[in-house]
């Protein structure tokens, strides 16, 4: 992820001649790192059997630095009409499905043990581009390691979880009720927290899928007050398994709320 090329130096965020710089100071004489950075940082390190997965693709994201900060540079397009408007919104996420790998990264501060998603379960399988030809996780070229232990892998298919989202087929001319991909039998999700991994099918997946509103679906991962006795920093990694290359399902995160 980077910068795009449409970002346009802003000379107003500059401190004015003969003012404190007050940035300067607190952060040592030394330039800031951005979130985004240190996130990549912690990204490329190793964690034992647990490692970020190759297929995780950003959608619809707008380009630019957009944490929605006052001084924040964001979705500089060819087409916008102001580009110094820093419009911050936008409904991306990070696609993922059979073949993505693990998603990882560093929760802060956790106090009173509770990990909440937010994904959107109706993507389809033209949308992720990263994994298009591929044929095992990260492409390693193990077909197995899609595949869970034989016993798990029963004969049949889960149902698909009635929301009745109201999305209309965009490839269709007659306004046909789009249809997610349906939960195939091997689907597994799994999420990791500090390296404990948990695995649901896809019946207690969508069990615990709670619809709060139009499109807004949650999941809690944890929610534990006896997790931890004082805040600390906590490792969650999630990925789905299986329906890589029969159903293409595809997940998306699009939040991560912790306390």
């Amino acid at each position: 992820i980077s910068p795009g090329l449409g970002n346009v130096y802003n000379n107003l965020t500059d401190v004015p001649k003969g003012e404190i710089d007050v940035l300067a100071i607190v952060s040592n004489g030394r330039p800031p790192v951005p979130p985004l950075v240190r996130r990549q940082r912690r990204q490329q390190r190793r964690l034992g059997a647990i490692s970020p997965g190759l297929g995780n693709m950003v959608h619809a994201e707008p380009p630019g630095y957009c944490d929605g900060t006052w001084n924040s540079e964001c979705n500089r397009r060819n087409i916008s009409d102001c580009l110094l408007s820093g419009h911050n919104d936008g409904r991306g996420g990070i696609l993922f499905n059979g073949y993505s790998g693990w998603i990882v990264m560093t929760l802060k501060d956790l106090k009173l043990g509770v990990i909440v998603t937010k994904m959107e379960t109706w993507h389809g399988p033209t949308e992720d581009k990263l994994t298009e030809g591929w044929t095992s996780i990260n492409n390693r070229g193990d077909e197995r390691a899609l595949m869970l232990d034989e016993k798990e892998n029963e004969e049949g298919s889960f149902p698909r979880i009635e929301h009745n989202y109201d999305y209309i087929d965009q490839d269709s001319e007659r306004g046909l009720r789009y249809v997610p991909p349906v939960y195939c039998p091997e689907f597994r999700f799994q999420f990791a927290i500090d390296g404990e991994v948990t695995t649901w099918d896809g019946d207690e997946f969508q069990a615990r899928n709670k619809l709060l509103q139009r499109v807004v679906e949650i999941h809690t991962l944890l929610n534990d007050t006896s997790f931890t006795t004082e805040p600390k920093d906590v490792e969650l990694a999630i990925r789905m398994t299986g329906c890589g290359d029969s159903s293409k399902k595809i997940l998306s995160l699009t939040h991560v709320y912790w306390a």
